[in-house]
C-alpha cells in the first residue's frame, strides 16, 4: 500500500487506484523503498505501457494481477534485490518488449 497524509496530519493507507486514474500510461515508483509488494489494484490500470520499479529495494512480490496489463511494453525491476520470482502468466503480456533487472538464472 501507499501512504498519503490526511487533512488531520495522520497517515492513511491508500491503494494505487486512489492516486491516479485507470487510463494512466506511465508509472514510475523508482526508488520508493517503502514498497514491499505491488498491490492487486495494479491490474485495474489496463492502459499502463511503462512501469518503472527500479531501485525499489524492498520489493519482494509482484501481484499476479500484473498479467492484466495487456498494453505493458516496458517493465524495469533493476535493483529490486528482494524480488525472487515473477508471477505466473507473465508470458501472456504479448506487448512486453523490455524486462530489465530480473535474472532468470546464473550460467
Amino acid at each position: 500500500m501507499l501512504y498519503a497524509s490526511g487533512t488531520n496530519g495522520k497517515k492513511r493507507r491508500r491503494g494505487l487506484g486512489a492516486l491516479f486514474s485507470n487510463d494512466v500510461r506511465f508509472l514510475s515508483l523508482q526508488g520508493v523503498s517503502s514498497i514491499t509488494e505491488l498491490p492487486d489494484s495494479i491490474g485495474k490500470h489496463s492502459s499502463l505501457v511503462i512501469l518503472d520499479l527500479k531501485e525499489c529495494h524492498n520489493l519482494e512480490m509482484l501481484s499476479k494481477e500484473i498479467t492484466k496489463l495487456k498494453e505493458l511494453r516496458y517493465l524495469d525491476l533493476s535493483e529490486c534485490y528482494l524480488l525472487a520470482c515473477m508471477p505466473k502468466g507473465l508470458g501472456t503480456l504479448l506487448e512486453l518488449l523490455v524486462l530489465k533487472g530480473f535474472v532468470i538464472s546464473n550460467p
